[in-house]
């Protein structure tokens, strides 16, 4: 590049920048010779974690980092002990674009953390971790969705303010492709979606050799209805998902109730989602990996699962907040899932979980719009199928530094 056209592409830019002051949206700024605005979006987080008791130390994964209920070490195992970390895996960056245009506004987001890799004792090249993609979608109004985001399924309202990037255990953390067609009828907006599925099966070699593993072919199926009102917002969401291989096919079902309550400067939250066959849209769910389906020979059995949450916050000051929440997750147990219990081995998490619970407290300070600090302390206990049993109890301190 010449030195005229750096300096005309600096100065292109500084203008851009000049305008952003202009924008009714801060950091936004209408890139010269086009109709499109562009926005950056991004910060800095760094957590330092101590595990009390309950840590499964041995595993060098994400568990080690952050909230995992499925990888707390059992009573009486060699991992239970204390044992610390520090990550900056989930500091992230990105940018979003709008575009007016006659069949309404195009939109597009782009975002990535570094979660896909983690900081794990020994870590090469300085600590680096892996670079994922959180979000890349298109839009057209605000009726039409292309591309990766949160699951329609996930009523991000509904879930409780937490520093710890893992969600409790009920709730659908999960982003997916899909397409997805919004139809606001006043106040209410009714989602339709088709989304990428993801499942495991809990199948013995012989049945994967004889008949395959389970897939898809149809995407999971999501409906939902959104009514916001005085005090906050509700949400009714269901799914119908597929499984299938070789020689039997089965559908499984689930809903989902979501809501948010502004009270007197605070804040209430709950949710409850269940069903047979819908372990990928509960964290918590029974294995070590979302797990939905058994195999046994040329049938399918679906398991049950049903999760629970729960979400208070009050406002101290308008600079500090504090946080109370609540999880529960259980699994149905039935004869078809003991005998798949059985037959399988321990998991590489030393058991299946037939009940995952979490209770946590945190508060934030935030002395500047762009920087805050906290604590957050977690309780997290569960039971395998076995009847085996284990606790955790962990702390965190968290620095998050905001772009602008």
């Amino acid at each position: 590049m010449t030195r005229t056209k750096l300096i005309a592409t600096f100065a292109a830019f500084g203008l851009a920048l000049s305008g952003a002051a202009r924008a009714e949206d801060p950091g936004a700024f209408k890139i010269p010779g086009t109709d499109t605005t562009l926005k950056f979006n991004g910060f800095a987080e760094a957590a330092v974690m101590y595990e009390l008791s309950g840590g499964y130390h041995d595993l060098q994964t994400a568990c080690d980092y952050f909230l995992c209920p499925n990888g707390i070490a059992l009573d009486g195992q060699k991992t239970n002990a204390p044992q610390a970390a520090l990550t900056v895996a989930y500091s992230r960056f990105g940018l979003q674009s709008t575009t007016p245009s006659s069949i309404g506004a195009i939109g597009m987001r782009f975002e990535l953390d570094a979660a896909k890799g983690y900081q794990l004792a020994g870590a090469s090249d300085t600590h680096s971790a892996t670079l994922r993609v959180r979000h890349a979608y298109g839009t057209v109004g605000d009726w039409l969705l292309i591309g990766q985001t949160w699951s329609t399924f996930a009523d991000l309202n509904a879930f409780p303010d937490q520093m710890d990037e893992n969600p409790v255990t009920n709730l659908a953390a999960l982003r997916a492709p899909m397409i997805r067609l919004t139809a606001p009828t006043g106040p209410v907006k009714l989602t339709l979606a088709l989304e990428d599925p993801y499942y495991t099966s809990l199948s013995n070699k012989a049945n994967v050799t004889a008949y395959g593993n389970p897939y898809w072919t149809v995407p999971d199926i999501i409906g939902r209805v959104d009514v916001p009102f005085s005090m906050g917002s509700f949400s009714v969401r269901g799914v119908a998902k597929q499984y299938k291989n070789d020689v039997a096919s089965k559908f499984g079902f689930g809903g989902a109730v979501g809501a948010a309550f502004n009270i007197g400067g605070d804040a209430l939250v709950l949710d409850v989602s269940g069903g047979p066959g819908i372990g990928t849209y509960i964290y918590g769910t029974t294995l070590d990996a979302p797990e939905d389906v058994v195999v046994a020979g040329t049938d399918m059995k679906l398991w049950t699962v049903v999760g629970a949450s729960l979400g208070f916050t009050h406002n101290w000051t308008p600079q500090v907040a504090s946080n109370l929440i609540g999880s529960g997750t259980w699994t149905k147990d039935d004869s078809d899932v003991k005998a798949a219990v059985e037959a399988a081995s321990a998991g590489s998490y030393g058991g299946f979980n037939k009940s995952v619970y979490t209770a946590g407290f945190n508060t934030r300070y935030s002395p500047a719009k762009s920087f805050w600090v906290g604590a957050e302390f977690y309780y997290n206990r569960r039971e395998t199928f076995s009847g085996a049993k284990g606790e955790e109890w962990r702390g965190e301190l968290v620095s998050h530094f905001n772009l602008f």
